[in-house]
């Protein structure tokens, strides 16, 4: 899933583990980011149902 920035992947995926300042360091950029889905997050339940994790990108450019 593409996002607009590292605060979106932390509204989607758990991301407490991750040392401070490396989601602003590696992002924007030419990495897709495999974490754990967030319970409760803002990522609808019906997607990819029953899988615990996803794949988010932020980049530079996003279609609004």
């Amino acid at each position: 899933m593409c996002v607009a920035g590292a605060a979106d992947v932390a509204g989607l995926a758990e991301t407490a583990h991750l040392p401070p300042g490396l989601l602003g360091a590696l992002l924007p950029g030419p990495v897709t980011l495999l974490l754990a889905r967030r319970p409760g997050g803002s990522l609808c339940k019906e997607l990819n149902p029953g899988v615990a994790t996803i794949g988010a990108r932020p980049t530079n450019t996003i279609a609004r």
